[in-house]
């Protein structure tokens, strides 16, 4: 079995693109969640907007409660 060198450089190149890419998906769940809000503030159904932004139902939901006072 052979063993390769540890190649420090590619490692961290290795490590910042993941957190690139975490980042990035962060970014599109937080959008794809602005949207829903938006749409049930605009007085669309929970049902439709789960349906248009791919959430649960139960997200969409949730995000209603919370725009409750």
């Amino acid at each position: 079995m052979l063993l390769t060198e540890y190649n420090p450089k590619k490692h961290i190149r290795q490590e910042r693109e993941e957190a690139r890419e975490e980042g990035r998906e962060e970014g599109r769940q937080e959008g794809i969640e602005r949207t829903a809000v938006n749409m049930l503030q605009d007085g669309m159904s929970p049902e439709k907007v789960a349906q248009l932004t791919g959430l649960t139902i139960e997200q969409v939901k949730k995000r209603e409660t919370e725009l409750s006072p």
